[in-house]
Parts: C-alpha cells; structure tokens; sequence
C-alpha cells in the first residue's frame, strides 16, 4: 500500500519521477516562475535550517497537518528551482542527482538560497568543494571573468574568506579589461556591493604602480659607465627591458600577472666592483612581487571595515 502511495505521489510531480528526492516525503515544494514542484521530507530541512525550522514547525501554518500521504504544497516563487533542487538532494543525501562540477554560475545561484534559508553549516562540506579555487594548470584555460566574478561573489554571500581573496586577487592579476563589466548581469549586480568593483580597480593599479617602482629602482642599479661596466649579468639591462615592455602605453594591454611573472624572473646577482661604482648583491625581486601579491589582495575585511590593512584578518603584509 505505501509503494502505491509513494509512487501515485511521485506520478504527481512528473510521469518519470524526476521530481522526486524523498519518495515518501510530507512537502511538495513549487519553486520559481516555473513552479519546479520537488518532493522532500520536511524533517530533512528542519534539521538543516534554522528557517525551515520555523517554517515547517507547529507554529506555522505550512508546518500544521503535514503527512506523507497527502503532501503539502509549498509555493517559493521566489527561489532559483534548480539551485533549491541541488540543496535538497545534497540534504536528503542523493548525490547521485547532483553534478559533481556545478557551473560558476550555479554556485552562485545556491550560495544565494544557502545564505537565504541559513544552510551554510549543513553545505560546510559541500561549499568547500565547490567553491576551492582551481589549481593553476597550464594545459587548462583559464576562468573566464564573469565565472571568476561568479565565484567571488559566492564567497562573499558566504563569508568564505580564503576563498574570497583568492579569486579577488586571480581577478586583480588576470584581468585586464573593466570590472564594471560584473554588473552587466543582474545576479551579480544583486549580490556584490559596488564597493567591490572600485576595490579591485585600485589595487590593480597599486599593484601596476609597485611593479613599476621594483623596475625603476633595478635601473638605479646601473653604472655611471654602462657601456665600460663589467658587471656581469646587471639586472639593469632586464629592468630597462621590462620598462619598455610594459610601458604606458602598453601596460593596461597587458595582465598584471604577466608583467609580474617577469619581475620575479630577474636572477639573482653577486657583488662586484667594477672601475666606477660598487654594485652591492642584487637578490632579485621575487620576493618583492609576492609582498605585492598579498598587499593587492581584497579580502572580506577590507570591503566591510575600510580599513585596509589596519583591521584586516588576513595578513597583507
């Protein structure tokens, strides 16, 4: 009798079955202008929220009467139905309806619902594997800036700190157009303040400015004889490179993390004293441009307190 009674409700909510997570579940949410109907265990989420608790609990009228022999209808118009879908098969513990790799854009269409109806303790595990930054592979394109955009506007909804100044800083050495371009899209332009995008653009160009000065101050190495110095291997020479490389006119064409990876390429050279100047050690600047790194990154802090670095947790220096 309870076969017949678990498959009669799952018929109601497609012919194949496709809505249903918990057979014999009490509820029937219908999400989102689509009105996606999914059959779930009110139990499930009261245990996983805090919200639904409150909702599905006695003292609500969507609580009272609930049975798996007649589920109730709950309408969430307002919800996205394919990220409350993926929440309700993580909850219900189906993985075995859900991508192993969900779309940036689909992180940050569950990290909204995640931080709307208070999940983010129950998705810990979940949240953490989604949303840990790529590993840097060359043989992989890298993210496009909307799905970099996506990610780090998931972190922020969910106070993920790490992985917020990871993309914020992927975005600050990676991107080379402008970052108003992130709130083209209305889901974005909804979930990140605007302080955000004016962040981004001033540390890249604080970080264009700190490359440029580590160049700058190489080519203050040089003799006051070049042409008769005898100091060999300068890193005058890379420096001056460099300069023209990523001149004025060039450097807003070209990615913060290129002109980088070529500043810290600048070898190491010993001392020497040539006829006209003694050249003291010169210990190259990969250091330098790692300090500058973690000074361009945008962490949660900065974007809440304004006080960069002063209040930051994240250590910027």
């Amino acid at each position: 009798m309870e076969e017949a009674v678990e498959e009669t409700h799952a018929g109601a909510i497609r012919s194949d079955g496709e809505g249903t997570i918990r057979g014999n579940g009490d509820l029937i949410l219908v999400i989102g202008p689509e009105q996606v109907r999914l059959m779930v265990c009110s139990q499930v989420l009261r245990c996983a929220s805090k919200v639904f608790d409150v909702m599905f609990g006695p003292h609500w009228s969507e609580g009272c009467d609930l049975s798996s022999t007649s589920p109730k209808e709950i309408p969430l118009e307002e919800d996205n139905a394919s990220a409350m879908r993926t929440i309700c098969c993580v909850l219900h513990h189906r993985n075995d309806m859900v991508s192993d790799e969900p779309t940036p854009d689909e992180i940050l269409k569950i990290a909204i619902e995640v931080d709307k109806y208070d999940l983010a303790v129950a998705l810990k595990f979940q949240l953490a594997q989604w949303l840990q930054p790529p590993k840097t592979n060359p043989n992989q394109p890298q993210l496009e800036m909307t799905d970099l955009g996506r990610l780090m506007a998931a972190a922020f909804i969910l106070r993920k700190k790490d992985e917020f100044a990871s993309y914020t800083l992927d975005l600050v050495m990676n991107y080379t157009g402008s970052y108003l371009d992130l709130l083209d899209e209305d889901t974005m332009n909804e979930s990140i303040p605007f302080k955000i995008v004016y962040l981004l653009e001033e540390r890249r160009n604080q970080m264009r400015a700190d490359l440029w000065k580590l160049l700058l101050d190489g080519v203050k190495l040089g003799c006051t004889q070049p042409s008769r110095c005898a100091w060999r291997g300068s890193p005058v020479d890379s420096c001056r490179e460099l300069l023209d490389m990523f001149g004025p006119s060039k450097q807003f064409k070209n990615s913060i993390s290129s002109m980088a990876e070529k500043i810290g390429g600048i070898h190491k050279v010993e001392s020497y004293q040539c006829g006209y100047k003694h050249h003291a050690e010169f210990k190259g600047y990969r250091e330098d441009v790692e300090m500058a790194k973690t000074w361009a990154t945008i962490c949660t802090d900065c974007v809440q307190s304004g006080n960069y670095p002063t209040k930051c947790t994240f250590k910027h220096k």
